[in-house]
């Protein structure tokens, strides 16, 4: 009777955590796009090889809470070995893109020509992240935003990027610290 207790405490448990888990909004996500027409701006030929999930308790990150959780996914799969003091950094860095008063605006930028006669098709990393707009000091609304678009080659045409030079340096930060995870649970 008791390890049935147990198993039953277990199991509610495991499904507080579950529901929890899925009730996180998505804070950042950063994708591997690969495209096999250079002038695509429908985006309608891209693929994306991988997408990097990052989901939290505390929506806005001038705000640190001791009981905030978060989660990372990688091609919708639990990253388990993430410190908190990484979700902490991700979140600060956050900060300087996520809202237009700190990031300046996102930019849309028009496209060039292609200068480089490389084969094959356009690589890049594309950041989104939970965009916050605020009124007196309290979030009034939140949807995800493009942030920025990094080619991986010289055929890949970035569409969006922060105005300010804090947030710029900071989505590449993220996009760093991101792609670090990607690539430790890809190999």
């Amino acid at each position: 009777m008791k390890k049935l207790l147990q198993a039953f405490v277990m199991l509610l448990f495991v499904q507080q955590a579950t529901a929890f888990d899925t009730n996180m909004p998505l804070l950042l996500s950063m994708k591997y796009i690969t495209n096999d027409h250079v002038y695509d701006e429908a985006s309608e030929y891209e693929q994306v090889d991988h997408v990097i999930n990052v989901y939290g308790t505390e929506v806005n990150p001038n705000h640190r809470a001791s009981n905030s959780q978060f989660k990372v996914t990688v091609d919708g799969v639990e990253v388990d070995s993430i410190s908190s003091e990484t979700f902490g950094r991700l979140q600060q860095l956050r900060r300087n893109f996520s809202d237009d008063s700190v990031s300046g605006g996102i930019q849309r930028l028009t496209p060039s020509a292609v200068l480089c006669r490389l084969g094959g098709p356009a690589r890049g990393l594309r950041l989104e992240a939970l965009y916050l707009t605020f009124e007196n000091h309290q979030v009034t609304e939140s949807n995800m935003k493009r942030v920025l678009d990094l080619p991986l080659n010289c055929l890949y045409q970035p569409q969006f990027v922060p105005l300010g030079v804090d947030g710029k340096e900071s989505a590449i930060s993220v996009m760093a610290v991101l792609r670090t995870i990607v690539e430790m649970q890809i190999h």
